[in-house]
C-alpha cells in the first residue's frame, strides 16, 4: 500500500511540477509540492527501506533462535532489543507523516484560494464580454450613421458633412481599438482560467493521495507498534517459557514478521 501510494504522490507531484500555473496560489501549490518531490518524498523512500531492511534482519534473527533451539535468557534478550528497535522506527516514521499531513493541509488551502481566484476570472470574462458586446454595438451603429450621412452628404454643407464624417471615422477608430484591446484581455482571461482549472484540479487529486500516503504511513507505523509491542511481551514471558512454549512464541513472531515485510514493501 504504501509503495503504491508514495508512487502515485510522486507521479501526480511531477506532472504538477511541469504545468503553466497562473499567478496566485496555483504557483504557490507548485512550489510546495515540488519541495515535497524534491526531499520529503525520498525521506518517505528511505525510511520505507531501512524499515523493510530492519524486518528483514528481525524476521532472520527470529528464524535462527528457532533454529538454533536458542535458551530462554538469549531468546527474550534478542526479542527486547528487536522491540525496542520497532518502536525506533515507528517513532523515525511519525515526523514524516505529520509532514505529509502539513503538506496536504498547504495545498488544500490553495486549491480553495484558486476556486476564489477561478470565480473572480470568471466575473472578470462576464464584465468584459459585456462591455465588448456593447462596443461591437455602438460601431455597428456608427457605422450605419456614417453611411447615412456619407450618402446624403450632398444635401448637406459639404464642410459640415465631412466634419460629421471625420468625427465618425475618429470615434470608430476608437471604438475599434477598445475591441482589439478587449479581444485581447478576454482571450489573455480565458487562457488564465484555462491554465487555473487544469491546476485546481489536478492539486485536488494531489491532496487526495496524499491523505491516502499519510494512512499508509500511518498504517506502517501502528504495525511497528504492533509487532514492537507482541516483541517486548514476548520477550517478558520467553525468559521464564519451557523450550517447547519458546519455540511457539518465535514461530508465531515469524509469522507476523513475515506479514509485517509484506506491507512495508
Amino acid at each position: 500500500m504504501l509503495s503504491t501510494s508514495l508512487q502515485i504522490v510522486r507521479q501526480l507531484a511531477d506532472t504538477i511540477g511541469n504545468m503553466d500555473m497562473p499567478p496566485g496560489p496555483a504557483v504557490a501549490a507548485k512550489q510546495q509540492i515540488t519541495a515535497a518531490d524534491d526531499e520529503l518524498l525520498p525521506e518517505i523512500s528511505k525510511r520505507q527501506a531501512d524499515m523493510s531492511d530492519f524486518t528483514a534482519r528481525a524476521t532472520a534473527e527470529i528464524i535462527s533462535l528457532h533454529a538454533d533451539s536458542a535458551a530462554p535468557e538469549e531468546a527474550a534478550n534478542a526479542l527486547h532489543r528487536l522491540g525496542c528497535g520497532f518502536e525506533e522506527q515507528r517513532a523515525l516514521i511519525a515526523p514524516l507523516t505529520s509532514r505529509v499531513g502539513q503538506v496536504r493541509d498547504t495545498v488544500t488551502n490553495n486549491v480553495s484560494g484558486m476556486t476564489q481566484q477561478q470565480a473572480g476570472l470568471q466575473a472578470q470574462l462576464a464584465a468584459l464580454a459585456g462591455q465588448r458586446k456593447q462596443m461591437s454595438a455602438q460601431l455597428d451603429d456608427l457605422r450605419k450613421r456614417s453611411t447615412v450621412t456619407t450618402v446624403l452628404g450632398s444635401f448637406f454643407p459639404v464642410v459640415k458633412a465631412a466634419d460629421e464624417i471625420a468625427s465618425a471615422v475618429q470615434y470608430g477608430t476608437t471604438t475599434e481599438g477598445a475591441i482589439s484591446e478587449a479581444d485581447r484581455r478576454l482571450a489573455q482571461l480565458g487562457s488564465q482560467s484555462q491554465e487555473l482549472n487544469a491546476a485546481t484540479a489536478a492539486c485536488a487529486t494531489l491532496t487526495g493521495a496524499l491523505t491516502q500516503l499519510t494512512a499508509a504511513l500511518q498504517n506502517l507505523a501502528n504495525a511497528a507498534v504492533l509487532v514492537g509491542g507482541d516483541l517486548t511481551d514476548d520477550a517478558a514471558r520467553a525468559a521464564t517459557a519451557t523450550p517447547t512454549t519458546l519455540r511457539l512464541y518465535l514461530v508465531s513472531l515469524g509469522t507476523a514478521m513475515a506479514v509485517l515485510g509484506d506491507s512495508i514493501r
